[in-house]
C-alpha cells in the first residue's frame, strides 16, 4: 500500500460506526426529552407561563367629547423577569372611544377578528422585573353616550393572558340638566 492511501473499512468497524451514531442519537432524544418535560412542568401542566397580575383604572365621570385615561398598571408577583407582549381590547368596549394614544408606544396595532383589537409592545419596553410594575395607559375620547363594555387581555410573550372586564358609563353632559 502507497503511503497516503487509507484501508477500506470492514464490517466491524462500519457497524461500531453505525452503532455509535445510534447511541448520540438516542441521548440527544433522550436529552430533547427531558428538557422538554422541564419546559412544560416548570410551565405547568398545559405550557402556561405565569402572567401578570392587572389593575384597571378608568374615571367614574365620562362626558361625550371628553378625553380620558384607561390605566391599565400590570405587576409582576412572580420571581422571574416576565414580559408584557400584547394587550387586547374587546370591540365591544371600544364601540364609543377614539383611541388617541397609547404609552408606552406600541410597536404595532391590528385586529383579531371579529373581536378584539391588539397592541404589541416591543421587547426593550414590556420586560416587567419580579416585584416591579409597568403601567399602559390609553388615552380615549368618548364618542357617544351609552354604557361600554368588555374583556381586556393583557398578555405575556406564550400569548397566556390575565383578564379584567372593563365597564365605561358615557354621559351627555348637555341633556343631563
Amino acid at each position: 500500500m502507497q503511503p497516503n492511501q487509507t484501508e477500506p473499512m470492514s464490517s466491524t468497524q462500519g457497524t461500531i460506526v453505525i452503532v455509535l451514531l445510534a447511541c448520540l442519537l438516542g441521548v440527544a432524544a433522550i436529552h430533547t426529552a427531558v428538557n422538554s418535560f422541564s419546559w412544560f412542568w416548570n410551565r405547568g401542566f398545559l405550557g402556561q407561563e405565569p402572567t401578570l397580575a392587572v389593575k384597571l383604572f378608568v374615571p367614574e365621570a365620562i362626558n361625550v367629547g371628553e378625553e380620558f385615561n384607561l390605566v391599565l398598571r400590570t405587576e409582576n408577583t412572580h420571581q422571574e423577569p416576565l414580559e408584557l407582549h400584547s394587550i387586547d381590547i374587546q370591540v365591544t368596549l371600544l364601540e364609543g372611544f377614539e383611541v388617541v394614544s397609547v404609552s408606552p408606544a406600541a410597536l404595532e396595532t391590528g385586529d383579531i377578528e371579529p373581536t378584539y383589537r391588539t397592541w404589541t409592545f416591543e421587547r426593550s419596553v414590556r420586560s416587567v422585573e419580579p416585584g416591579d410594575h409597568l403601567p399602559v395607559t390609553f388615552r380615549l375620547k368618548a364618542l357617544q353616550q351609552g354604557q361600554f363594555s368588555g374583556d381586556i387581555d393583557v398578555c405575556n410573550a406564550n400569548r397566556d393572558y390575565e383578564t379584567v372586564v372593563a365597564r365605561i358609563h358615557v354621559t351627555d353632559a348637555e341633556t343631563e340638566d
